[in-house]
């Protein structure tokens, strides 16, 4: 999975494979899913963060047994921007460690993870611009991820299908 805004745009790239022979590989459609890109700055990440987290809590369950099943061989995560403001920006990039050390710490507590995470905040004090990119690359049994999508289609059904 690949995943980024950069210049307010976003992409969901999903990759499929077994045994490296790569079964599904779609750019995906999440503007109903997301936020804004247009109302997403460094300044308003945390905000965003918090807004994600609430919808999250609904599906904690699903998750939390996903991330039981599931292997994670790659994670970086990778944020940069700036507000303009030296200040603000100081105190926007602590307030974006420590969210993603708390998502990354539940992470490592709830799942399996074979490698170490890789994550930074990167500051830009004299610019205002906003980019995250995360990359994950995660392995589950065959018989596994049937009984994960059978137990959850409710989970991953497209609300457009209705």
């Amino acid at each position: 999975m690949h995943y980024s805004i950069k210049n307010k745009q976003q992409q969901l790239f999903l990759s499929i494979s077994i045994y490296n022979i790569r079964l599904y590989h779609k750019e995906l459609d999440i503007a109903k899913a997301s936020p804004d890109p247009e109302s997403v700055d460094f300044t308003t990440f945390t905000d965003e963060v918090k807004r994600m987290i609430e919808n999250v809590k609904d599906a904690k369950e699903k998750i939390d047994y996903i991330l039981t099943v599931i292997r994670i061989h790659k994670l970086n995560w990778s944020t940069a921007g700036g507000s303009g403001d030296a200040f603000l920006t100081g105190i926007m990039t602590g307030a974006i460690w420590s969210i993603k050390g708390m998502i990354i710490g539940y992470i490592s507590e709830k799942g399996r993870q074979v490698c170490r995470p890789h994550i930074e905040v990167l500051p830009a004090f004299q610019s205002k611009e906003f980019t995250t990119t995360i990359e994950c690359i995660i392995s589950l049994p065959f018989g596994k991820a049937r009984h994960t999508l059978f137990r959850n289609k409710s989970f991953f059904k497209d609300d457009s299908e209705n």
